[in-house]
Formats: structure tokens, sequence, C-alpha cells
């Protein structure tokens, strides 16, 4: 995900056509690619592509979801802390 932009502001790679670099929040310091295939991902999901945002955590519910698997964290919610913080991007 992204070169580095050093602290005189010059640049150690070119980001182009994104924004920054390494240790900022432009697309050029924190995009990346990902996939997903297999048998777990619904059919309406199959042979897209998608251009939104998700951060690493989103995984964890998404995953779920294709597992079926409910991803609440019941002992969490008992113990009154907040819940998990993750989208189901599968949706």
């Amino acid at each position: 995900n992204g070169g580095p932009i050093y602290g005189n502001g010059s640049a150690g790679a070119n980001n182009y056509p994104l924004k920054g670099g390494k240790m900022n929040n432009w697309e050029g310091g924190i995009r990346g690619n990902a996939f997903v295939s297999g048998g777990f991902l619904p059919p309406s999901r199959r042979g897209i592509k998608w251009s939104g945002l998700a951060a690493l955590w989103d995984w964890y519910a998404t995953f779920a979801a294709f597992a079926g698997v409910d991803a609440t964290d019941h002992r969490a919610a008992h113990a009154a802390l907040p819940p998990i913080d993750s989208y189901d991007m599968s949706r």
C-alpha cells in the first residue's frame, strides 16, 4: 500500500494516480487490493467489482457471514462492552 513520502515532502515512490503515501490517510497510503473466491461467496456477489471503502476488521464480520456464523461477541455484550466494530461487506 503506497510508497513512502519523506518528511521533507519529497517522494520516495510514485503512487500516481493516488494522492499521498505511507503514514498518511490519503488513498496512496491506505488503499490496497483484495479478492474473495470460493463456494462461500454468495452468487449475487460473484463476478462484481466493488470499489467501496473497507478496513481490515471488516473482514471478520464478512467471513463470519459467509460461514453462517453470528459475529456478535456475546460475552462482551454481557459485560456491557461495545459491540464489534466490523461491517459485513457481503451485503
